[in-house]
């Protein structure tokens, strides 16, 4: 199954919005005789499903975005870093930058990119530029 990350206003009754959103998304993958699994992630909204549910979750009420990602746990760094540099060769950029929530980890993946591929950093006008977002336990690779 792939994830996608939704991202949302949530209000301030949190466990309330994600039961109704639940609710809501699930009886649309039940429409479609989707199969879904819908979690809460370390204060992320994710969906696991074989379809892309982009096509339609920004209907439900308070729905931003919604984004493919690939989830690794702590233990599954060097698989992170593995799977951006293989994205990077696969787009045959000149340069990239790393965007995280975090500096420290954008500095990190950064370097440990570099040290496994011949590519330079450029922070301001990147020719590929990719996001992993560190959440608990948890990094949110934007793919």
């Amino acid at each position: 199954m792939n994830s996608y990350l939704i991202t949302a206003k949530i209000p301030k009754n949190i466990e309330s919005y994600f039961r109704n959103f639940k609710r809501e998304a699930m009886g649309r993958c039940i429409q479609r005789k989707w199969e879904c699994i819908i979690e809460y992630l370390s204060g992320r909204i994710i969906i696991f499903s074989d379809h892309n549910p982009c096509e339609w979750v920004h209907q439900i009420k308070n729905v931003v975005s919604c984004s493919r990602v690939e989830i690794f746990n702590m233990n599954e760094y060097e698989a992170l870093v593995k799977k951006i540099v293989n994205m990077l060769r696969g787009k045959n950029c000149q340069n990239f930058a790393i965007r995280s929530n975090k500096k420290n980890v954008e500095i990190k993946i950064g370097e440990n990119v570099i040290s496994n591929i011949d590519i330079a950093v450029d922070l301001e006008n990147a020719d590929c530029k990719i996001t992993v977002e560190k959440r608990d336990d948890y990094y949110l690779l934007f793919v």
